[in-house]
């Protein structure tokens, strides 16, 4: 739990206004500190609407990280392969 702290205050830093969070940044922050207990703690929450959009983000990141494509740029591509 202190690793989410930490992670807290580095997130206070950064703002330059009065120290509120949203809830998504809040899940995200629970969301890179522990997965797994993210997906128990929000087992019956509207927050787990959430996990799908931070595994894309995730995978998204991975592809950056590899020097692959991301998945909105091979849509882009797809889509104008259409015109």
């Amino acid at each position: 739990m202190t690793n989410l702290r930490k992670r807290l205050k580095a997130l206070e830093k950064k703002r330059p206004h009065d120290g509120t969070y949203s809830l998504e940044e809040l899940c995200r922050v629970i969301w890179r500190h522990d997965k797994e207990g993210f997906r128990k703690l929000t087992d019956h929450s509207s927050c787990r609407l959430l996990i799908p959009q931070f595994e894309r983000e995730d995978a998204d990141r991975r592809d950056v990280l590899a020097g692959r494509p991301t998945q909105y740029d091979r849509a882009a591509k797809r889509s104008l392969k259409c015109f």
